[in-house]
């Protein structure tokens, strides 16, 4: 299952962006396609924590902890940085009031949830990976259980997402253990897992109607993710027969850098009057654009940067 998903990653990665993107675009009224997405294309995220905490294994079985943790800033902070400056000056050119509050933060892109998760499961991933590799299955559960208890105690902040990114770890672990190890996913778990989404999905629908469950759905969604992640890498031929693969893995590709912006982009077309599929084209045009002069940069610095420190 893990050589699977592992080589599909960067196609899961593209269909996971694609679910995040469709998710904030609140202009769009597509029947069944809008409302769907607005509630369950953020999930996508959880596809992402889990394809890192296997990105996570791959890594500090080829680097030592001190490398891993610096290749993993130099990855992901210049793009943030770049990101959060480009924002940060358009919004005081225009006085939007984002620029008001939290200049440091911003500029740092940390005002993203997942940024600041993605930073935590970075610093905990060498302690996940020892624990994982000396107690395997029972490693797991203790951990997953310390975060979801720690979560309960952590208070709510509007700009610091600590409770929910302790909330969503348990994913991320998963996902370092399905790497860790040569599993089969055998009818068994399969079931198990496809039942934990759906599990997810009904609670979480439940959630959208006002009615309260004992147990998150996040958890059975965490629970779900090797369903998820092998049942769209089967679906992978039907996109190459149809020719779409190569746009799906340039999301993927690409999804640091359109998580980072492309909601602006979305607010910045809101107001647009013209007809929805321009307002489409544009917002592709301009964000695939944006991205990939931002990579291209981020690139260069990160070359310059590791000369220096790694």
């Amino acid at each position: 299952m893990k050589y699977r998903i592992s080589q599909d990653r960067t196609f899961l990665m593209g269909l996971a962006m694609i679910g995040v993107v469709c998710c904030h675009y609140g202009w769009s009224v597509i029947p069944g396609f809008t409302a769907f997405f607005s509630r369950f294309g953020s999930w996508g995220v959880d596809i992402f924590l889990f394809l890192s905490g296997f990105g996570c294994v791959y890594a500090l079985n080829k680097y030592s902890t001190s490398i891993f943790l610096k290749k993993r800033f130099l990855r992901l902070m210049p793009t943030c940085i770049i990101a959060g400056i480009f924002i940060y000056c358009i919004d005081l050119y225009f006085h939007a009031e984002r620029t008001i509050t939290y200049f440091p933060v911003r500029v740092l892109s940390l005002n993203r949830w997942y940024i600041q998760a993605i930073l935590i499961c970075y610093l905990l991933s060498p302690f996940a990976y020892s624990i994982l590799k000396k107690y395997r299955a029972i490693g797991l559960l203790v951990m997953i259980c310390c975060f979801i208890i720690t979560q309960s105690f952590i208070p709510y902040d509007r700009v610091w997402k600590i409770s929910w990114i302790f909330n969503r770890l348990p994913v991320f672990l998963i996902g370092m253990y399905v790497a860790s190890f040569d599993l089969k996913l055998n009818r068994f778990l399969y079931i198990a897992s496809g039942q934990c989404l759906a599990a997810a999905i009904i609670i979480r629908c439940l959630e959208i109607n006002g009615v309260d469950s004992i147990i998150p759905w996040v958890w059975f969604l965490a629970a779900s993710m090797p369903f998820v992640c092998y049942t769209l890498s089967l679906i992978k031929p039907i996109f190459d027969k149809l020719h779409l693969t190569k746009m799906v893995e340039l999301f993927g590709l690409y999804s640091l850098e359109i998580y980072l912006i492309h909601e602006y982009f979305l607010w910045a077309l809101y107001a647009v009057t013209i007809p929805l599929w321009c307002k489409y084209i544009l917002y592709l045009l301009l964000v695939i654009s944006i991205c990939v002069i931002l990579k291209a940069t981020a690139k260069l610095i990160q070359g310059r940067l590791q000369k220096l420190i790694v």
